[in-house]
């Protein structure tokens, strides 16, 4: 008997998990927020250059100015005479126009966007290895407690060296955050309702509110501030949403894992099965055979073996090409015609379709198939685009690039969305937080290059072959993981659905009708064959 059979006859999805699912999707949307700034942060404007102080007394600074043809645009430079100064043709405030990024210093945006991925990289390897150890919940609720603070700090950023530090203290936090999110949530629902973790479409609409907010405010400072202010309630859900059942039975607090499970059924309006303590019981001990002598889990121990190794190791380059994608086109967003905050929207909206065909596809064909499918259209799309660009002129080469890239993004999103769920299938509880902070430092490498691999002004064409080609090697290495849809969450190491792919199944694929659990547990209990007959077709 597992733990998500118990969620079963609790309720299932019911009041207990919509709560959760609430508390956990504001936190998402508001990361997303976070995560976003730098695209409109690094909005660069029309730009004067101004030589001498003095003239700007003789010529103000007005649209009409800034369209006479004395007065060039974007220009470093005035008749061989260096640019002292500079006048923006916008009122929006962003960190480009607060300390003139522009010219010699054009280097300071695209590092400011990499450093802070690299800051979100530093926490999704420290909070993975924090929630195996000291639980989701105050992980979770830690890392978004410092993110709201550090963005009111940023909103005071007196320089452009000390907004880079806030804007990697802040990826940090975000990094920690997006690492427990899905682990945390994932265990508190049966079966069924996992990939209901990717498919509530909490990232895009925080995106959304972001982009509106952006239009309002334009203002990079207030958005920091906008940002804290609205993450401040959310941090009181710490008191009404408890630690992972699942994770305080791994760790022996048996008492306590069976006094939330008491809660989820209380809120639910069910009582709590008979049998509950005795699955409690049973992980605990498995969990504890598994520790080898009281053991810590670490990221050595998703490459101990061929099998996890290659789950790792391909899961890891997955999440770093759609990562490339993913952020590089949303970066860079601003390098397509038309209202940079509906452009904004846009490319976050576009990411709906894909999170509510991905909940119905990955329950109805599996998560392989449904993540190979988006890695075709999304390489598909990108080629179209480099196509587009060499055989279409006049304005409906813009209009047909950036439907195409709204569709690769939806694409990279779809990928992202099936696999996620699909991750945290593939590894035990005790290794569950670090295998899914592994896949998403990659996904954070990947969001380093982003802003550099993908040029979308200067390097159209080799920016979009490179999102093609690798999303074809994606496409292929997909073929090469195990389903999982339908299978119980495994607790520890001797049952993770690596060890399935090994016992029985020597060619790397587990059964997609026959799900073999096979216990090699050291002479102990544990030694057992458990076979489930998930689906069978007469």
């Amino acid at each position: 008997m597992a733990l998500e059979q118990v969620y079963e006859d609790i309720g299932g999805l019911s009041w207990f998990q919509y709560r959760i699912i609430v508390v956990i999707s504001l936190v998402k949307a508001l990361t997303g927020w976070s995560m976003m700034m730098m695209a409109f942060a690094g909005l660069v404007p029309k730009f004067r250059c101004v030589v001498e102080e003095e003239e700007l007394q003789d010529y103000p600074v007005t649209v009409s100015n800034f369209t006479n043809h004395s007065f060039p645009l974007d220009k470093c430079s005035v008749n061989g005479t260096v640019c002292t100064t500079y006048q923006f043709l916008s009122d929006a405030r962003s960190a480009v126009t607060e300390w003139d990024l522009v010219c010699d210093l054009k280097w300071v945006k695209p590092t400011i966007t990499s450093i802070q991925m690299a800051g979100v990289l530093v926490g999704a390897v420290l909070a993975g290895q924090s929630g195996d150890m000291f639980g989701r919940r105050g992980t979770n609720f830690g890392f978004f407690l410092v993110h709201t603070v550090f963005n009111v700090i940023a909103g005071f950023s007196t320089s452009w060296q000390m907004f880079i530090a806030l804007r990697f203290l802040i990826g940090f936090c975000i990094g920690g955050q997006l690492v427990v999110l899905v682990p945390y949530l994932t265990e508190f629902l049966p079966i069924r309702w996992r990939p209901l973790v990717s498919a509530v479409p909490m990232w895009p609409l925080g995106v959304v509110l972001f982009a509106g907010a952006a239009w309002l405010l334009e203002d990079w400072s207030h958005l920091h501030f906008g940002c804290a202010v609205l993450s401040a309630p959310v941090l009181l859900a710490y008191f009404i949403i408890p630690e992972s059942p699942r994770w305080l039975a791994v760790q022996g607090k048996l008492k306590e894992a069976h006094s939330v499970v008491e809660k989820m059924a209380t809120v639910n309006g069910r009582s709590v099965p008979p049998y509950t303590m005795e699955v409690i019981e049973e992980i605990s001990l498995e969990a504890a055979n598994s520790r080898k002598g009281g053991k810590k889990y670490s990221y050595l121990d998703i490459f101990n073996s061929f099998s996890i190794a290659k789950i790792t190791l391909i899961f890891g380059f997955q999440w770093c090409a759609i990562s490339i994608v993913f952020y590089g086109l949303s970066f860079g967003v601003a390098s397509f015609s038309g209202n940079l905050y509906l452009n904004i929207a846009l490319m976050a909206l576009v990411e709906l379709p894909a999170y509510f065909a991905t909940f119905f596809f990955v329950n109805t064909i599996g998560r392989r198939l449904t993540t190979f499918g988006y890695f075709v259209i999304g390489c598909a799309a990108a080629f179209a685009c480099v196509i587009v660009h060499y055989k279409v002129s006049g304005s409906a080469r813009g209009t047909a690039i950036s439907v195409l890239s709204l569709l690769a993004k939806m694409a990279s999103s779809g990928c992202w969305g099936s696999t996620a769920t699909w991750v945290v299938e593939n590894y035990p509880t005790v290794t569950r937080s670090v295998g899914y902070g592994f896949v998403n430092m990659t996904a954070r490498i990947g969001a380093i290059i982003a802003p550099f691999a993908l040029d979308l002004d200067y390097n159209f064409a080799a920016s979009y072959i490179t999102v093609g080609v690798l999303q074809v090697v994606c496409l292929f290495l997909t073929l090469l993981l195990p389903e999982t849809m339908g299978k119980s969450l495994p607790d520890n190491v001797d049952t993770g659905n690596h060890g399935n792919a090994e016992n029985g199944h020597t060619n790397g694929f587990v059964n997609e009708d026959l799900d073999l659990h096979v216990g090699l547990g050291n002479g102990t209990a544990n030694e057992k064959l458990d076979v489930k007959i998930d689906t069978l077709e007469v």
